[in-house]
């Protein structure tokens, strides 16, 4: 990858790497060594595939201050939103609406589209929504939602309100 120094393309991968067998090993219900090995061989393409995307997209990302409040929200959020979802067939007959929610990042700066980025994996990490689109110039992101607004979506437009 031309342009950039080889120690921070090594740093970048092995942070994807660690990323990458955490996820793994966080989905498993009991860990074994094979499972390790296993994780460890498989998370060197993902390492190098997140880093060539990164960089094909030119992603110069900030992470919002506001990310780490949102994931003191998740865990809460995501339980009410599975319960949400496991009680949905016996409320409700229709399949959820989409929704607009402004997470004030307008604009292609990186960290505006850092939080438009964070807000998607916030929004997303929970049962009862997923993020669908982007507005780049709306600084909002359209959301697929089961009932109203979730703990996670509130909590990430507060943010995005106080800012």
């Amino acid at each position: 990858m031309p342009g950039h120094a080889p120690h921070v393309i090594i740093v970048e991968l092995l942070g994807w790497w660690v990323v990458a067998v955490g996820v793994w090993m966080a989905s498993l219900s009991a860990w074994s060594g094979q499972e390790l090995l296993v994780a460890a061989g498989c998370a060197v393409p993902c390492a190098v595939s997140a880093v060539g995307a990164r960089r094909a997209v030119d992603g110069a990302w900030r992470a919002p201050a506001a990310a780490s409040r949102w994931l003191l929200v998740l865990p809460a959020a995501v339980v009410v939103d599975a319960v949400r979802v496991l009680s949905w067939p016996l409320r409700s007959r229709d399949g959820g609406t989409f929704r607009t929610v402004d997470v004030a990042a307008p604009g292609g700066t990186a960290s505006a589209t850092g939080r438009r980025a964070a807000a998607s994996l916030a929004l997303s990490s929970t049962p009862g929504s997923y993020v669908v689109a982007a507005d780049e110039k709306a600084g909002t992101l359209v959301l697929h939602g089961l009932g109203g607004s979730s703990l996670i979506e509130r909590a990430v437009s507060e943010r995005a309100v106080s800012k």
